[in-house]
C-alpha cells in the first residue's frame, strides 16, 4: 500500500513476484509440486489460487506471466468494464476465469502484447506529425480537427478525436501529458514520446476491440 505525500491518496501495488535476497522458499509451484525456489524469489499467489488455476486448467503449463496477461487482458474489456463498473468504484476488481485454455491463452497473449505496449518495450511506427518550424514552445493545449495545438505556429497533426479523448485515471492522457509540460520547450526526445504514446494508444484501442470479440463473460 503506497501513500501519496503530496495528495494524500493512497493505491495497492501487487507485484507477481516476492523476493526474499539469500534465503530458499518452500513453494507451491503451478505444477502442484512443492519445490525450493530459486533466489528467493517465489510467484505472489496463495496457494488457494494455484490449486484453483491448477483445477481450472489440468495438465497444463502456466506461468505466471500467463496469468498476469491474462488478467492485464479482462481489465481492459470495455464489455467488462461496463458491466462491473459500479462494482469497479467500491473494490478490487473480480476476475473471471474461463473454463476454455484455449481462450485463456488467447487472451493471456494479447494482455502479454499490451503489457510490452505500455511500458513502451518496442519503438512504433507513427502516423502523427510534428512537422512545423517554430519554439518547440508549450503556450497552450487546444484540440481540434485532428491536431493538437501547442502554441501559435505548431501542432500535432493526426491524432484521432478518439485517442485523444482517451482517459487513464480520469484524466485524458495526451491532454495531461502535454499540460504537465506547459510553460517550457519540448526536447526532441519529449516529442519522440509522445508520438510514440499517440501510437500506443491506437494500437491499445484496437486491442481493446479485439478481446472484446473474445466471449469470457
Amino acid at each position: 500500500c503506497l501513500i501519496s505525500t503530496k495528495t494524500k491518496e493512497t493505491a495497492y501495488f501487487f507485484p507477481l513476484y516476492i523476493y526474499n535476497k539469500g534465503k530458499e522458499i518452500q513453494q507451491k509451484t503451478l505444477t502442484g509440486n512443492i519445490t525450493k525456489s530459486e533466489s528467493g524469489k517465489q510467484p505472489n499467489f496463495t496457494e488457494d489460487f494455484i490449486e484453483f488455476i491448477e483445477e481450472q486448467y489440468p495438465n497444463q503449463k502456466i506461468t505466471p506471466e500467463d496469468i498476469l496477461g491474462y488478467i492485464y487482458a479482462v481489465l481492459h474489456s470495455p464489455t467488462y468494464r461496463e458491466k462491473f463498473n459500479e462494482f469497479l468504484k467500491i473494490d478490487f476488481p473480480r476476475i473471471p476465469f474461463v473454463k476454455d485454455f484455449r481462450v485463456f491463452k488467447q487472451l493471456s497473449k494479447i494482455g502479454m502484447e499490451l503489457i510490452y505496449l505500455h511500458l513502451m518495450k518496442t519503438e512504433l511506427k507513427t502516423n502523427t506529425k510534428f512537422d512545423e518550424q517554430g519554439s518547440d514552445f508549450v503556450n497552450f493545449v487546444k484540440y481540434e480537427d485532428n491536431t493538437i495545438h501547442i502554441n501559435k505556429d505548431q501542432f500535432f497533426d493526426g491524432v484521432p478525436e478518439n485517442a485523444w479523448d482517451f482517459y487513464i485515471g480520469g484524466y485524458k492522457v495526451l491532454d495531461k501529458w502535454l499540460k504537465s509540460r506547459k510553460n517550457r520547450e519540448l526536447s526532441g526526445d519529449e516529442m519522440e514520446q509522445f508520438l510514440q504514446i499517440v501510437e500506443i494508444i491506437n494500437q491499445t484501442m484496437a486491442y481493446m476491440k479485439e478481446i472484446d470479440k473474445i466471449k469470457f463473460l
